[in-house]
């Protein structure tokens, strides 16, 4: 048996006390034996790990695939580490840290702004003493935003790692004094600062605010901003983040600032095992996909929060645990660059494909927004000497040579979608041509008429009241839409009752309509797609087959706002195609699926 298959039977005996027929005396024994280690809850399992905290676990790969991309492609592109902390803290499967490592080792992004190694001196860790007592600050140079935005402040407290940045149009003493003295306002006033010897930070404005709070104020060498290293370090990170997370032109940088400076702040740092929102504020943070995971709470995750309220107040303000973790990182970190050598990622072989690095952005002023690398390229040929050429994807050869020290091997993802997780190979064939939708198409949304005509199938928990017809243009307000593998359905739920909670239901009745329809169904999917679809299950994600099953079963029209091409359209599933009744209504249910992996609904257009 699979993991997945133990921890489905793990659930029918905590929930149900009964087993699968075909279990034998021995089986049962296992999942009894196995069972000691999990807990239900609703339609949850959950697994305890050695200090008795609860990690929901998650039984099927279209679940998985959805947690690692809002984790980590939905959260500023973290690290490794701080990922797999993230999720690891909610979550629970087997192999979760491969996966969590496959996935960020071949997001295309990360690899295009990963750093290019090289070694360095000894390092000297500055002293850890409590937070927001020492802060190191500096100036980024940025491209001007459409905003007039060029400069972002950041300031970093060196105990809890908590991280504040603030865009501004300058970098006059004035601008820097006045964004500072407004974070400390609202943090408090450090003890000790830390900056280089710009004119910004070293002015009769900053003496004055320094003698009137104070603070000390701590000046690093010149061209040498190793010492106020964090800062430095921050400032990478957050460059790298903004440019994953803002348009191609690069000039809106700074209408993203704060979702970054979120996703940094609940990351787990390495260093410290904590992330700088548990720290500074001694109590875990509630986010996103989280706070739509668990609907309901229990005595149980009553009593773990008071435990780990009390085990982070008790860690945290004395400091004691936070102060070791950082001590010993400092000492790990100091350890592996006495010992770093420049060496090759991989061994780069002919036919492999790579990216290489961006030499243009590291000899030029005012490129921290571009990529780090470029890519990917095929390698056509390697010299003995480690010359490679290399060819785009497109088959063609580019004219200049690089040395393999400035390439590293590219690792591609699947291409299968989550929707399609579930299905068999012998599907991909199986699709259908959607039709994209004319400009002057209008804006005609379901509303509380459209609901009643379903009403007795569905009972309606909340009446839709949505904008007029208007021209269909690109999506304005969205219904967020939770995550699960079952997000789909859940549009539809929301469209014929207003609430997500109908899916299973939803679900059953396009199964239903399918099996019933079998001949139109296999006319455009084949012949086995029923049978192997498992659309049945719960989580299972859906494809173009149910979206035009439902549209027929509704007998209204859905629309789709998803990637077509190299551009965004609207496309259209009409609900005559597997169905050979006239549509009888004028409103249709719109949808977002900007991802490729998730959809939303749409409650308005631009």
């Amino acid at each position: 048996m699979t993991e997945d298959q133990i921890h489905q039977h793990i659930f029918q005996y905590l929930s149900t006390s009964s087993y699968p027929s075909f279990f034998t005396k021995n089986d049962k024994r296992k999942i009894r034996a196995r069972s000691k280690r999990y807990s239900s809850n609703d339609d949850k399992l959950f697994w305890k790990n050695n200090n008795g905290e609860l990690r929901e676990v998650v039984m099927n790969d279209a679940t998985r695939k959805c947690l690692l991309q809002s984790y980590h492609d939905d959260r500023g592109h973290q690290g490794r580490e701080t990922t797999y902390q993230m999720l690891a803290k909610t979550y629970y499967w087997k192999n979760i840290f491969s996966d969590v490592t496959d996935h960020v080792a071949s997001c295309d992004k990360c690899q295009l702004t990963s750093n290019f190694v090289k070694s360095s001196e000894d390092l000297h860790p500055i002293p850890i003493v409590s937070p927001w007592y020492h802060v190191g600050m500096d100036l980024i140079k940025m491209p001007q935003t459409q905003m007039g935005n060029s400069y972002i402040l950041t300031v970093v407290d060196y105990f809890s790692k908590w991280p504040e940045a603030v865009a501004l149009e300058d970098k006059s003493s004035e601008s820097v004094a006045k964004a500072l003295l407004k974070i400390f306002l609202r943090m408090g006033f450090p003890a000790v600062f830390s900056s280089d010897q710009g004119r910004e930070f070293v002015n009769s404005t900053m003496e004055s605010l320094k003698q009137n709070t104070g603070t000390v104020h701590r000046i690093s060498s010149a061209y040498h901003p190793q010492t106020n290293g964090l800062t430095e370090r921050f400032n990478r990170t957050l460059q790298d983040m903004l440019v994953k997370v803002c348009s191609d032109e690069q000039d809106d940088w700074d209408m993203y600032i704060d979702e970054v400076l979120f996703s940094y702040r609940v990351g787990i740092q390495k260093s410290s095992k904590q992330s700088p929102f548990d720290v500074m504020f001694a109590r875990p943070s509630v986010h996103g996909f989280d706070s739509r995971v668990k609907l309901s709470v229990t005595e149980q995750d009553i009593e773990n929060t008071v435990k780990e309220m009390q085990c982070l107040r008790d860690d945290i303000i004395i400091g004691n645990k936070v102060k070791t973790n950082v001590k010993m990182a400092q000492h790990d970190q100091v350890t592996r660059s006495r010992n770093k050598n420049l060496t090759n990622q991989s061994k780069i072989r002919v036919g492999q494909k790579v990216i290489r690095y961006n030499v243009r952005k590291a000899s030029r002023k005012g490129s921290k927004m571009e990529k780090r690398w470029m890519g990917p390229y095929i390698v056509e040929d390697i010299t003995p000497k480690g010359v490679a050429t290399l060819k785009s994807l497109d088959d063609r050869t580019l004219k200049v040579k690089y040395n393999v020290k400035q390439l590293k091997v590219f690792k591609a993802r699947s291409d299968v979608h989550v929707e399609e997780r579930n299905k068999t190979e012998d599907m991909d064939d199986c699709v259908i041509e959607h039709v994209e939708v004319a400009p002057k198409q209008h804006f005609n949304t379901v509303d509380a008429e459209w609901q009643k005509a379903h009403k007795d199938d569905f009972k309606i928990r909340k009446f839709h009241k949505f904008s007029e017809k208007k021209r269909l243009t690109k999506p304005k307000a969205v219904e967020n839409i939770k995550g699960d593998g079952n997000c789909y359905f859940r549009c539809l739920s929301f469209a014929l009752t207003g609430s997500q909670n109908v899916h299973e239901r939803v679900r059953d009745v396009v199964v239903t309509f399918m099996t019933e329809h079998t001949e139109r169904i296999e006319k455009h999917f084949g012949d086995t797609y029923l049978n192997d679809s498992n659309m049945d299950i719960s989580g299972t994600w859906a494809t173009e087959a149910e979206i035009l099953a439902s549209a027929a079963y509704l007998n209204t029209d859905i629309y789709v706002y998803a990637k077509s091409g190299k551009s965004y359209k609207w496309l259209k599933y009409p609900a005559d195609m597997l169905s050979d009744k006239a549509i009888v209504t004028d409103k249709s249910v719109y949808l977002a699926n900007i991802s490729g992996s998730h959809f939303d609904f749409v409650k308005d257009v631009v």
